[in-house]
């Protein structure tokens, strides 16, 4: 496209207003064009350019106007481009170059433009318009195409076969140095000769009919014939192969000529190297078709193994809330069937009194969890269970076993066990089958069901230990909730952590009514330092220390209490952990101590008033 100046404008306001929309309408057909397009003076300045050239550039159109278009031009093509514009004419005013423009960026991108020289009616130059199109990539195709033909022109030299390209009309295009060695000449003598001027006539004219014949047919022909190489007659063995130009008409072709003077041993060598060439692209095409399957079954198996993960992250979470063991065996059996894809699933315990395993919750033929608390068994000695016990993953599987339901055949399929290995004891079995759907397990299930043989013994650990501890606390507690002294838990600065319910009948407070209290609040001031030397002595050294004190009663009198207490200390940081006291009403003993005191006072100052004498008489040693 090419926009020519105005050079004549009317006068009256109508014209003008059509001229201003005629160029307005112009103006935005230049602006939405994709092409760069641009004008600029003979001095290369530039006064206008659209969207698509400040895009290119990176600008803004308004600041490219009065900039030099050589700036945008590499150094080199300076005087090139400058040479090209001065050589148009009024009468020749537009010429197609290409160069390299370099972009804001400092990236160069190969341009070719059209350039028209714009002259006014005098012929006097005014102005350059100039529409380009990035060529880059054909750029590249072109060079890359340069250097195809190039490897191909040195591979076709290098070959042993005869190459002639010839047209349509039967003149010679190409000739490889192999032809021009036969014929005797060179290959630029060939070149621009008639196929029927090169060879003999006889067989000139069969080479020029069968030539036609391809172009015709755009169909190959091959077939032997005789011509003259080095002065002697030779059997070659002829491939006119059509070649289309870029309007993919045939209007060429390449002929291929093989002296086959040995072509029976070049024909075996060929087809063994075939062969062997099929053979190993069959070997590496199935290896690579191994190895692609391979790739995809791994990477699915890692995709199903993090699906899994989460859905174990995501069962540990839910069973971790878990107090009662009823529900944890329960649950155990029915998450793994949900979220690990297990068809049924069993969960035995391990007795080690006498290695049998009892049941828990299972799964029945229809899918059921079903309670088997009844069902007792001692494992088999070549079976799955005990098997589990020795693999290092403590899973142990059978592609192909009869299936039970408590110990009755149901059916066939794959079985597994997984054993709930917890430091150095074994727990119980999880075990699974496929009994109703029948299919196979991945790579990945399996795996996952070893990782939650790993979180399910390590809960089963813990809410034993806890259900233990639980009943051995229930135990104590009963214990000392029955006893008549009172026994109490301290911190080690003397609060009250625990008491037993004998608090109320000793001190008349409850449990709840001294815990958070330190005891220093109830001692008679006279005992508190007594008190706090025993409470000292026993933060000190690991003794059982026994005081006794007076202790304010809830009704406000006091009381004597005898308390004997030790420390618990951290096993290893060897800290102070709590303080245990175990203490006891002794105010009854404590008044007949006071009464026994006073009757013997006062029976020595009888004594002593009445010269009255005291003796101890032996009456069995007469002593």
């Amino acid at each position: 496209m090419s926009i020519q100046p105005l050079t004549h404008v009317p006068e009256d306001d109508t014209a003008e207003q059509k001229l201003q929309l005629s160029e307005a309408r112009y103006r935005r057909i230049v602006e939405d064009q994709i092409e760069l397009i641009c004008r600029y003076t003979p001095d290369m300045n530039l006064t206008f350019v659209n969207p698509a050239y400040a895009e290119f550039f990176g600008q803004q159109p308004e600041a490219m106007i009065g900039k030099n278009i050589l700036d945008m031009i590499s150094s080199e093509n300076h005087e090139q481009a400058m040479g090209f514009v001065h050589t148009l004419t009024r009468d020749n005013p537009i010429i197609i170059t290409s160069h390299p423009t370099l972009r804001a960026d400092g990236s160069t991108r190969w341009t070719e433009w059209t350039d028209r020289a714009i002259f006014d009616d005098d012929g006097v130059l005014r102005e350059y318009q100039g529409i380009g199109r990035d060529i880059t990539d054909r750029k590249r195709m072109e060079n890359a195409l340069i250097a195809s033909e190039e490897k191909y022109r040195t591979l076709v030299e290098s070959l042993d076969a005869s190459i002639l390209l010839v047209n349509m009309n039967g003149e010679i295009l190409f000739a490889n140095s192999q032809i021009s060695r036969g014929l005797q000449t060179t290959a630029d003598d060939l070149l621009g000769k008639h196929v029927i001027d090169v060879f003999p006539r006889s067989i000139a004219m069969s080479y020029f009919s069968n030539i036609q014949a391809v172009i015709h047919t755009g169909m190959a022909q091959v077939n032997e014939s005789r011509a003259p190489s080095n002065g002697e007659e030779h059997w070659y063995r002829v491939s006119i192969q059509p070649v289309k130009n870029e309007s993919g008409l045939v209007d060429r072709v390449l002929v291929n000529a093989v002296d086959i003077s040995d072509a029976k041993r070049i024909e075996a060598t060929l087809i063994a190297a075939h062969n062997t060439l099929d053979e190993r692209v069959n070997e590496r095409t199935i290896a690579l078709d191994v190895a692609i399957n391979q790739l995809a079954r791994k990477l699915e198996e890692e995709r199903e193994m993090r699906e899994y993960l989460k859905a174990l992250h995501e069962i540990n979470l839910e069973v971790a809330q878990i107090d009662s063991l009823d529900t944890f065996y329960r649950r155990v059996v029915e998450l793994g069937r949900e979220r690990l894809g297990m068809d049924r699933m069993g969960f035995f315990l391990h007795n080690p009194n006498d290695d049998t395993a009892i049941g828990t919750y299972g799964t029945d033929v229809n899918g059921h969890t079903q309670a088997e608390s009844d069902t007792r068994f001692t494992p088999a000695v070549d079976g799955l269970m005990l098997s589990a016990l020795e693999q290092p993953n403590h899973l142990s599987y059978r592609a192909s076993c009869n299936l039970e339901d408590k110990h009755i055949t149901v059916g066939e399929g794959w079985n597994l066990a997984v054993a709930l290995w917890h430091v150095d004891r074994n727990l119980g079995w999880l075990v699974a089958d496929n009994l109703i759907h029948q299919h196979l397990p991945t790579h990945a299930q399996l795996e996952i069901m070893a990782q939650y043989g790993i979180y399910v013994s390590a809960m089963l650990a813990r809410l034993q230990s806890e259900a233990e501890r639980q009943a051995s606390e229930n135990r104590y507690r009963l214990l000392a909730e029955n006893v008549t002294d009172m026994i109490s838990r301290h911190s080690p600065d003397g609060n009250f952590t625990y008491v037993t319910p004998s608090s109320k009948t000793i001190v008349g407070y409850t449990s709840e009514e001294l815990i958070g209290h330190s005891a220093y609040e109830y001692f008679h001031p006279e005992d508190v330092i007594n008190v706090q030397s025993s409470h000292q002595a026993i933060l000190e050294l690991p003794l059982v220390y026994t005081v006794a004190y007076r202790s304010r009663h809830k009704q406000g009198y006091y009381i004597w209490l005898e308390t004997t207490s030790h420390i618990i200390k951290d096993p290893h940081s060897g800290e102070d952990v709590e303080i245990i006291a175990v203490s006891r009403n002794i105010t009854e003993r404590k008044a007949a101590e006071a009464a026994l005191q006073v009757v013997s006072q006062r029976l020595e100052l009888a004594t002593q008033a009445g010269g009255v004498g005291i003796w101890d008489w032996d009456i069995l040693n007469d002593t």
